[in-house]
């Protein structure tokens, strides 16, 4: 079984397993519950569209996974603090992708 879904053996096994025990419960995935709430991320994006690091005194040309990351930390404090990962799923929500915001700075 573990050759027609491209896993190794210990992990098939793993996931029979928790399906033995706990039932197709166990083997759905863990939803992932977003940081930001709706205002926060609005308040985000307007950031990004109307101005560009460099405006916001930071070390960044371009908006990028990195230079948003900072900007949440820094425009919206309360310890939030999101790897760069999350930051990515969240411009890919809203529909930013790395030529777009190289092309919208321009």
């Amino acid at each position: 079984m573990s050759n027609s879904v491209a896993c190794l053996t210990p992990t098939v096994q793993g996931a029979i397993d928790w399906y033995k025990e706990s039932g197709a419960s166990a083997l759905k995935p863990e939803s992932r519950s977003k940081v930001l709430t709706e205002n926060q991320e609005r308040a985000i994006r307007h950031i990004i569209c109307d101005k560009r690091p460099e405006q916001l005194k930071m070390e960044f040309a371009l908006w990028g996974r990195a230079g948003v990351m900072q900007l949440i930390e820094r425009e919206l404090g309360l310890g939030l603090s999101l790897s760069v990962r999350g930051v990515g799923n969240y411009l890919a929500r809203w529909g930013c992708r790395r030529t777009y915001l190289a092309d919208y700075q321009r």
